[in-house]
Order: structure tokens, then sequence, then C-alpha cells
């Protein structure tokens, strides 16, 4: 076999003896983990999510690349895009129509306060299933939902009433819709004046004007739907339910907030607000991001670190002693303060 390899026999047992060095080591811990995230994930993660998840779990290595290396060589492939299919929904009158007044201002200060609501239809075997949702811009978490085989009014108004009786927000709230029928109809609009929200919708033509809920449902279909078959609604039903509850909202990282999921989000945000009542409070991170670092370099409350290697786990602080953040005084210790860290504080 030497003669073959054309390697000296002394030069091959000490091959043979030698132990993996600490890179391969390290390695083959990583690899399992790396397949635990994609399994977990229910293979929609590729190499950029699942590093914040190896970093969540202890692991030091600040290089991407090596996770995506590492990720090649095991063949593990994210679900890819799906090619969209077009559909119109057409328009109403002006007459039953509202102005826009979300324009595109997808950013949020506190839960509760605009709301984007949109519908879309997954195929089964027993036909189409129509799902409305609806969509917290605060954290991206979807608030309320409903499922029927028929695109009624009934299909947008019980995702609304879900949404109404989880959060119970106050009067001060923005619903924000395109015109289809439904959300034109008497019933729905009857809806929202009752319990006091303001209503805003697309104009024609405006494909980016309700961008984040088209997003959800994109993201939703490239996760878990398209690569699906349901026999039957129902089985469409518990399978959408599943993803919504059990790994969108909980666990579905969102980099317009620096890598958490909408409930962590959510989590923080409390944590923030509670520090906030208790005039003594100090703390050491801001409690939103924006997707444009430009708007968050403009606003005096919120800093991101624009950078390809930390903007999806870190967040901008600046090098004072005390900043004014929400009302509440800051003390800053570090430059950039990993994000997730908080919630176990």
């Amino acid at each position: 076999m030497c003669e073959a390899l054309d390697v000296s026999p002394s030069g091959f047992h000490i091959l043979r003896s030698r132990p993996p060095s600490n890179g391969t080591v390290c390695d083959e811990i990583l690899i399992r983990n790396i397949r635990r995230s994609f399994k977990d994930s229910d293979g929609a993660y590729g190499a950029r999510p699942i590093w914040p998840d190896l970093l969540d779990w202890g692991h030091d290595i600040g290089i991407e690349e090596r996770v995506a290396r590492l990720v090649r060589s095991l063949k593990l492939v994210a679900q890819p895009k799906r090619r969209r299919r077009p559909a119109g929904k057409g328009g109403r009158p002006e007459s039953s129509i509202v102005p826009n007044t979300l324009k595109r201002e997808f950013a949020a200060t506190a839960p509760n306060r605009k709301w984007v609501a949109d519908f879309t239809y997954v195929w089964t075997s027993e036909g189409w299933l129509y799902v409305a949702g609806v969509l917290d811009l605060f954290s991206r978490r979807i608030v309320g939902w409903s499922m029927k085989s028929r695109m009624t009014a009934d299909l947008v108004a019980d995702a609304l009433i879900m949404a109404i009786w989880r959060r119970r927000p106050d009067a001060d709230l923005l619903h924000h819709c395109d015109q289809a029928n439904q959300y034109t109809a008497e019933q729905f609009q009857k809806l929202l004046a009752d319990h006091g929200i303001e209503c805003s919708m697309s104009r024609l033509g405006e494909c980016h004007a309700n961008a984040v809920m088209e997003s959800f449902f994109s993201r939703m279909k490239d996760d878990r739907i398209s690569r699906s078959r349901y026999r039957t609604r129902d089985e469409a039903r518990a399978d959408i339910f599943d993803y919504i509850e059990r790994f969108y909202n909980p666990r579905r990282q969102y980099s317009t907030l620096g890598g958490l999921s909408p409930v962590d989000c959510e989590k923080l945000a409390k944590k923030l607000r509670l520090a906030n009542a208790d005039p003594g409070a100090r703390h050491s991170l801001c409690p939103l991001s924006y997707a444009n670092p430009k708007a968050a370099a403009t606003s005096p409350s919120i800093w991101w670190r624009y950078s390809s290697a930390y903007s999806r786990t870190a967040f901008r602080l600046p090098l004072a002693s005390d900043s004014r953040v929400l009302g509440t005084t800051f003390s800053i210790n570090a430059s950039f303060i990993p994000l997730r860290s908080m919630l176990s504080r």
C-alpha cells in the first residue's frame, strides 16, 4: 500500500496513529449542532440563520464562512424560494376605500400601534384553503389568523377578532390592509369602528405598501407550505397552525429584530418597559432596530451596528457614559452588546 501511495512506511504509520487535530474535533461538534439547528427549523435554515444558533449554544465561532463550509460539506440545503403565482384582487370604487395612512412607515415604537393584514391561499386535494393574518409591526408577530374554505368577509373579520381578543389594544391603533372586497365590506369596517381602530388601505398598484405582510406569507410558503402536499383542508390547517404558533412566533429569527424571534422581541421590550418604570434602573441595551441603517442613525432612541459580521446579533450603542433612551438612563459598558443575552438577565 505504501508503494501504491508513494509514501514511506514510517510516515504512513505515523499518520494512522496521529490523534485528530483540535480543528477536526471542533468541526465534529459543530456539525452535530448544525444538524440540530437544521432539523429544529424543519429544513428552513441555511448557514446564515444557523450561525446565531451556534453562538447561543456557547460556540465561540466568529466566522460565518466556516459555518457555510460545514453546511456545504453536509449537503444541507435550505428550502429554496418558490415561484410565485400571479394573482390580482381588483379594486373598489373610490367611495368604499380609505386613504393610505401607513405610507410604508413599517417601524412601530410600541406593540399594538400598527397592524397590517392580508390573506393568501393554499392548495389542498379538497380545494383552496384561504388563510388570513394580522401582524404587529413592532415585533413582526402574528397576533391573529383565520382559515376558511371560502374567501368571504368572515375570513378577515375572524382574524381581526382573534387579534383584538389576544392583545386588547387601546384606541391608538392603525390597521392597514389592501382594497380587497373582504376589507371594504361593511361588516369588517363596522368591526374596526366599534373598537376605535383607524383603517388604512393601500393604493391600487402599490405592490410594496403592505410589504411586511406579503413577506410573512412568502416566508411561510418557503419554509413549510411549498414542500408539503395536503390531502385535506384540516391537514393544511394543522400544519399552518403549527408553523405560526410553534415555530414562527416563538422561534423564527428576524433580521429586522437583530436575530430575535417575534416573541423574544416582545419579552425584551417588556423587560425594558418594566425597568423604565423604575427611576433608578440602569441598563445597557436599546429595545428596537431598523432595517435601514440611515434611519437608525437619525433616530435619537435607536442604534444599530451596520456590519456584515454582527448586524444580526448586536446593537450599537454610543460610546458615552450615559444616554437617554426612551426616558431611561442607560449605562454603557461596552460598544456592542449581544441582543439575545439580555433575555436571560
